[in-house]
């Protein structure tokens, strides 16, 4: 049944007149009393008593005019919230992102994109990177960031940056207190240090099926190290945990703007860079191409674009 035939049955009713409603729909009024013989004979019940004048209602027309004010109620409100949404004011944005990913780059963004957007709330959805492509295409996620392109045309996909793992390990330990030592004396922050460095020491890591994981199986290849795994966790928040507790070292990927330069220290962790081939992966942002059309998705995008984007290198 047509929603336009309802408001004409409410405008009928209001009336209480068939010519009088036909007018104002701008209507011939043979052609609205079969509008009206066409509904009853849908719902097998009579609407209006035509022996009363004005028309009134059959019980069970009082009973069709009140679902007929719900259902348009409804669609009127759904309509608004749709346009609310189209127009950014509301709605959701799902968006595939490791926990290591979620810290170091969504405060940048989402400070900007809530100013803009603040009736849009952001959900974040942990996950391989191998798993995001398919969980755009299932419509789980609006976009996401990982380590595998996309091979899909249905899904974009934009390099922002590169990652590189890092040894994390407790300010006081020994053993960032010795490697920290070095790369002071080098002058050099960004001092890489080979793997056989913690050779000794107590590791804290992922499950052996996490990306980070397989990357340090491959650095301890690569050095010819055979590393002590003394506690493994499901996410990366409680490996940096138990390394501020100095409970072990652990490996954390990172990811930073390109104008901001990378934090080597806070005030209980030290941050070493790894020279190994297997310590610098591709970061890439991959989306619906549906998220477009809708200009807070649209908005997410540009930001994150932005907070990669190289330096301006123009004079000034």
């Amino acid at each position: 049944m047509q929603l336009q035939y309802l408001e004409r049955i409410l405008l009928i009713a209001k009336t209480g007149n068939m010519t009088e409603a036909a007018e104002k729909l701008y209507i011939s009024q043979p052609s609205l009393s079969q509008m009206v013989a066409s509904v009853e004979k849908e719902i097998q019940a009579t609407i209006f008593d035509r022996r009363s004048w004005p028309m009134k209602l059959t019980p069970e027309g009082e009973c069709f005019i009140r679902a007929a004010k719900r259902i348009l109620a409804t669609n009127s409100s759904m309509m608004e919230e749709i346009h609310s949404i189209q127009v950014g004011g509301n709605g959701s944005i799902h968006i595939g992102a490791s926990i290591p990913r979620c810290r170091s780059i969504m405060p940048h963004v989402l400070t900007e994109f809530r100013r803009q957007y603040p009736g849009v709330s952001i959900c974040f959805a942990d996950g391989k990177s191998a798993e995001f492509e398919q969980m755009i295409l299932s419509q789980d996620i609006d976009m996401a960031m990982g380590n595998v392109p996309s091979n899909n045309p249905e899904v974009l996909c934009t390099q922002l940056n590169s990652e590189r793992y890092y040894l994390v390990a407790n300010r006081n330990s020994p053993f960032a207190q010795r490697l920290d030592k070095i790369r002071e004396e080098a002058d050099r922050p960004d001092y890489r240090f080979s793997l056989k460095e913690a050779a000794n020491e107590s590791f804290i890591l992922l499950s052996p099926t996490r990306s980070a994981r397989i990357a340090f199986q491959r650095m301890a290849l690569e050095t010819g190290i055979t590393p002590k795994v003394s506690l493994e966790v499901y996410n990366s928040d409680i490996a940096l945990e138990y390394a501020e507790q100095n409970l072990g070292i652990t490996l954390l990927s990172t990811t930073y703007r390109n104008n901001s330069p990378f934090p080597y220290h806070t005030p209980t962790l030290s941050f070493f860079a790894i020279d190994s081939k297997y310590s610098l992966r591709d970061l890439y942002l991959l989306y619906d191409t549906n998220c477009l059309l809708h200009p807070a998705k649209k908005t997410m995008i540009d930001l994150l674009l932005d907070a990669f984007a190289p330096p301006s290198t123009g004079n000034v």
